[in-house]
Parts: C-alpha cells; sequence; structure tokens
C-alpha cells in the first residue's frame, strides 16, 4: 500500500512542478500528507467525503487520486479556481464557522479536517457540530492539528520567545491569502473535550512527529516523550444510531450527495 502513496504523492508533486504550482508547502507536508492517506484509506469504508479547508487543494488532489468520492468544502475556493477545474475538483463554498453546512443529516461517511481546526477564530464548536450533524450514525471525522505541547514550542516558551508561530504573520495571513493562520493551537486534551462538547462518542488522541529538519536528537527525543510530538492525529466517531429527526439541526440549501 505505501509503494502506492509513495507513487501518488510522486505524481502530485510532477503534476504541481509541471503547471509551475511547485511549493515548499507541499514539500513541508509530503510526510504528513502520506501518512493521513494511509490511514484515511484503513478507516473509511466506503461512501461520501468531505474534506473541510482544502486549500491550496494538493491533499485535494491526492485524496481524488485515491478515487474517493470526495467534495471539498472551503471558505474562498476562487483562489485557486484554476487548478480546481484543472484537476476537476468538487468544491463547495462555505465559511463552516457561521454557515450550516450545504448537506443533508446523516449523508456523510466521513469527514477530513487536516491542518485546519487550529486556523478557527470564529466559532469552532458549531463546526464540529455541524460536521456530527452531517455525519452518519458511525461515521468518522479525521482531524490533524498541532499539539501545542511540541517541542518546538516547549523550546521556544522556555527561552522567553513565546510559541513558535508569531501573531503577526498568522493574523496577517488573513490578507496575504484570505484566511487565518494559526489562531490557536490545542493540547490532546483541549482537542478532546471540544469533540466531547460536539457529541461526538468516541474520540481516540495520538501523536505523531515527521522527521524533524533539526536532526536527529529531535527525532529521539519525540521518540522519548511522546507528548512532545508535533501534531494530534484525532479519529472521532459519532452514535451507531441516528438521533431522532426533532433534534436534528436542519441544513441550508441542502444538496445531497
Amino acid at each position: 500500500m505505501r509503494s502506492r502513496l509513495l507513487t501518488i504523492m510522486n505524481e502530485v508533486e510532477a503534476e504541481l512542478r509541471r503547471t509551475d504550482r511547485a511549493s515548499p508547502y507541499f514539500t513541508l507536508l509530503r510526510p504528513s500528507y502520506e501518512d493521513d492517506l494511509a490511514r484515511i484509506e484503513g478507516l473509511h469504508h466506503g461512501g461520501a467525503i468531505l474534506e473541510i479547508g482544502g486549500y491550496p487543494f494538493y491533499f485535494s488532489m491526492c485524496l481524488r487520486k485515491l478515487g474517493l468520492d470526495l467534495t471539498t468544502v472551503d471558505l474562498a475556493p476562487q483562489r485557486a479556481q484554476d487548478l480546481i477545474r484543472e484537476y476537476s475538483l468538487r468544491v463547495v463554498t462555505c465559511d463552516v464557522e457561521r454557515e450550516a453546512l450545504p448537506f443533508n443529516d446523516h449523508s456523510v461517511a466521513t469527514i477530513i479536517l487536516c491542518a485546519t481546526f487550529e486556523h478557527l477564530r470564529v466559532d469552532p464548536l458549531f463546526a464540529l457540530e455541524e460536521m456530527r450533524r452531517v455525519l452518519q450514525p458511525g461515521g468518522l471525522l479525521y482531524l490533524t492539528t498541532p499539539n501545542l505541547y511540541r517541542l518546538g514550542n516547549i523550546a521556544s516558551f522556555a527561552l522567553g520567545r513565546g510559541l513558535t508561530f508569531d501573531p503577526i504573520r498568522e493574523y496577517g495571513k488573513l490578507r496575504s491569502i484570505g484566511h487565518m493562520g494559526h489562531v490557536r493551537e490545542y493540547t490532546a486534551s483541549e482537542i478532546r473535550r471540544f469533540l466531547e462538547g460536539a457529541r461526538f462518542a468516541t474520540v481516540e488522541v495520538a501523536m505523531r512527529a515527521t522527521p524533524s529538519r533539526r536532526g536527529k536528537l529531535v527525532d529521539a527525543v519525540q521518540r522519548l516523550l511522546p507528548g512532545t510530538r508535533g501534531e494530534l492525529v484525532v479519529t472521532a466517531h459519532t452514535e451507531r444510531s441516528a438521533l431522532p429527526r426533532a433534534f436534528n439541526r436542519p441544513a441550508t440549501q441542502a444538496a445531497p450527495f
């Protein structure tokens, strides 16, 4: 399976390079992308998939190459309209913190929320509640987000520099790329509380470290102290039996898959 995923990653990277879209962002996230693809392929058992927060749509391209029934939801997809059109991506515009997801109750098997939760700045709990609403009974939410207690943050804080993400740069991304940078990073227990607050039935949180650019010493520390690894990898499921219809929030402009 890994060789197939490696082929997909190579194909996407080659296509980005061929169309002059090669990006250090893709290179930086490539190890995480490959691991995410492997986990998603193992967890998803058919049916419609929503990816929340697609821009710049590199991971959307990878997911499509897996042959998944994918729809991506994005705040402002016009930022990459040429890429969306060229690769026939199915993208829906929605501000997930202010607007109901435009899909019917219990119509989605799996939702992917990779490297997006840390960018939410208005009402992340509402966004999670909407995701639960559209998921099928027993449906899966696959979420990744930076670990607040990662080694880089611990070292930076200990040196009196604050956290590693610069708030001026991160807030400035709202003007430069159309969405916020990292508004807030979370601990494993905080993510668990968010998902339990949104009434997900089961929540599992793991920690992941990709090979560090700072050398083998950092890799060794993260192996010995898993709580300092860079990313949280979260799986959450809805209840197996659907809630009564009266308790579901109606979708606006709902569109079945």
